[in-house]
């Protein structure tokens, strides 16, 4: 059976974010704002967050909760809130310790991490739900106007931005592993986008200036102006969809064949993707399957990598007889899709040819019939030379059955009903055309019928309404 799906497949385009920017001028309320990443503008101004002194922003990937910190100077602490994403409002998390956080950066697994100063210079983890702050370890230097942020990468690779450098961070241990010096002149933020570019910033005379960095060279790049837009302190990007599969599969009508299809679909993450099936193919979709199981691979530009697996399934072998019977294809009239295997004694098979019906089992019932043989072979059958020596109408039906039997030999009808009680039993004579039979004085329900052509046995049920 074929699932047919809307292949909802990525571009090979940069797919844009959410970019938030939060204002931190102490003495003054922290502004929340969304700016344009591909130019720098502002988009919006979300709210007044009624906090002073905030220094760091990050959005967690998986619920998109806007999370940020500030430092209190009188108390020496820092604190995490979270931000309402629609008005700015605050809601207080807890205390982070008595350090400073310039910025701070969500792993793609959800950990929360963050740089500290000025007493020991080093990477930490901030619990969301209390805020509590542990050191994971320090870099064995002093750092400045300080950046911290995760790639888009897959493995993920951390870096922290400080002064006049870039380095990259061994997020076990916070020691960092390289360093290249940035030319061009950035502040204290720090931010990845899903397409794998890194964004700073400066705070301009006439707003702030939006900038991006390549990470391994330090090459500055200006994207732009927030004109009016004052005191940025941090920046983060919101959340996007991670990559995803889903499959549509198209069994194979036949056993033994090879058209069985699995139809993918793609979702979230970066294009262009890549595909790696079990088959060795690297399309999209794959066609022209036996059954089996079947998986693939597929990654996104940014390394990242899911797997899915899907089984094509086939109906089951027929078996040319059972006994002293043979299998036959039977093919009801008008309803060629409810075609199914019947088997009869050798006498019936001419009876059975001669309707329409075909030896071995059913397969692909449509324009024209198709069906394999005893011996396995292919025949084609067009669709209005089969007939059944069986017709059941009108069903569902108020009370009055009538059955076509277009057989020479002797038929045994039973009726019955869920329980199993006979309720009308009789003896057809060969050659009878047809039997009406009269349910009406029964109550409404589903009856089963059972009709025997000298060992050939044909059961349909009845519904009375």
């Amino acid at each position: 059976m074929l699932l047919a799906v809307a292949l909802l497949m990525g571009i090979n385009a940069r797919a844009q974010q959410t970019l938030y920017a939060i204002s931190g001028a102490s003495g003054t309320s922290s502004i929340l704002y969304t700016l344009d990443p591909s130019n720098g503008s502002s988009v919006s101004t979300i709210g007044n967050t009624g906090l002073t002194h905030m220094t760091a922003l990050a959005v967690h990937p998986q619920t998109g909760v806007i999370y940020t910190a500030g430092f209190n100077p009188n108390t020496g602490m820092a604190h995490l809130y979270t931000l309402d994403p629609v008005t700015a409002a605050p809601t207080s998390v807890g205390s982070i310790g008595n350090i400073q956080v310039p910025d701070m950066t969500f792993s793609a697994s959800g950990v929360l991490y963050a740089w500290g100063e000025p007493f020991v210079d080093g990477l930490y983890t901030i619990d969301i739900n209390t805020g509590t702050s542990t050191l994971v370890g320090t870099c064995g230097c002093i750092t400045s106007i300080t950046g911290l942020a995760f790639n888009s990468l897959c493995p993920e690779q951390l870096y922290l931005k400080s002064a006049n450098t870039i380095s990259l961070l061994n997020q076990a241990n916070g020691q960092i592993v390289s360093t290249v010096n940035v030319n061009g002149t950035l502040h204290n933020m720090l931010a990845a986008d899903m397409n794998n570019v890194m964004y700073s910033g400066q705070r301009g005379t006439a707003g702030f200036i939006l900038k991006t960095v390549d990470p391994a060279t330090g090459n500055v790049t200006t994207v732009g102006t927030a004109a009016g837009v004052f005191n940025i302190a941090a920046i983060a990007f919101g959340t996007y969809q991670p990559l995803a599969l889903s499959a549509a599969v198209t069994h194979v009508p036949c056993f033994g064949g090879n058209d069985g299809a699995i139809d993918l679909t793609v979702s979230g993450g970066v294009a262009p993707y890549t595909f790696s099936w079990s088959t060795g193919a690297s399309t999209e979709d794959v066609s022209g399957l036996t059954a089996g199981t079947y998986s693939v691979t597929v990654a996104d530009a940014n390394g990242c990598s899911v797997q899915l697996s899907a089984t094509v399934n086939q109906p089951a072998q027929v078996a040319p007889t059972e006994g002293k019977k043979v299998a036959v294809c039977h093919i009801p009239p008008g309803n060629p899709g409810n075609a199914h295997v019947i088997y009869v004694s050798v006498n019936a098979v001419p009876a059975h040819l001669a309707h329409g019906d075909n030896l071995g089992g059913c397969c692909n019932i449509g324009p024209g019939i198709s069906f394999r043989t005893a011996n396995n072979q292919e025949t084609e059958l067009e669709l209005e030379h089969a007939h059944s020596e069986f017709n059941v109408y009108p069903n569902p039906t108020t009370g009055i059955v009538k059955i076509d039997l277009p057989l020479a030999e002797q038929v045994e009808l039973e009726i019955s009903d869920l329980t199993g009680r006979v309720i009308e039993r009789r003896t057809v004579a060969g050659a009878t055309q047809q039997v009406v039979v009269d349910l009406s004085s029964y109550v409404n329900g589903i009856y089963l019928l059972k009709l025997d052509a000298d060992g050939s046995i044909y059961n349909s049920k009845i519904v009375v309404r």
